[in-house]
């Protein structure tokens, strides 16, 4: 299966709020694509954390020279659309933003990641991260991931909702 990352970085480009992303995401025994859509006011700098954000998966600077209200966005539309005509439901989309505005695409394997609060990623145990990540299967949805814990008696409740923060950066 092959796994997409659409990255708006009009609204998500610190390099931290990426790493934390992909760490979550990105597993080497996966087949990633990382896409930065970079609006014409993103800096050289920037541009500079989107290539260098993430060494050993492939990547595409895929530069907006036009300006406007949500001219980046129906860009990253557009090209998401062409990415699902060509792979069908053999890949997972995942689109890096802030943006409420993706949560209406109507497609199964499409879910928006927001940039994660800073209490979104503390106080999650380790072990049990590694055992999720250690999973041939591991549940990519969040629903999946829900029921998936629920069978899990040996994770604490509360260690429950931290582990979905972890790995869909809900907000509360």
């Amino acid at each position: 299966m092959k796994n997409f990352m659409y990255v708006d970085f009009e609204n998500i480009n610190k390099e931290a709020e990426l790493n934390s992303i992909f760490s979550r995401f990105i597993k080497s025994n996966e087949d990633w694509e990382i896409v930065y859509f970079i609006g014409q006011n993103q800096t050289k700098q920037q541009n500079q954390i989107a290539i260098t954000s993430h060494k050993t998966t492939p990547i595409r600077i895929y530069p907006i020279d036009k300006t406007g209200k949500n001219a980046l966005d129906i860009n990253l539309v557009l090209y998401l659309g062409k990415i699902i005509e060509k792979f069908g439901d053999n890949a997972f989309h995942y689109i890096i933003s802030n943006d409420k505005i993706y949560d209406n695409l109507n497609e199964k394997n499409i879910k928006r990641i927001d940039s994660p609060k800073k209490g979104d990623l503390e106080d999650v145990d380790d072990k049990y991260i590694k055992e999720i990540d250690a999973l041939p299967n591991k549940p990519r949805k969040e629903k999946s991931m829900r029921n998936f814990l629920k069978g899990k008696k040996d994770i604490p409740e509360n260690m429950r909702e931290k582990i979905i923060n972890y790995y869909f950066c809900n907000k509360q």
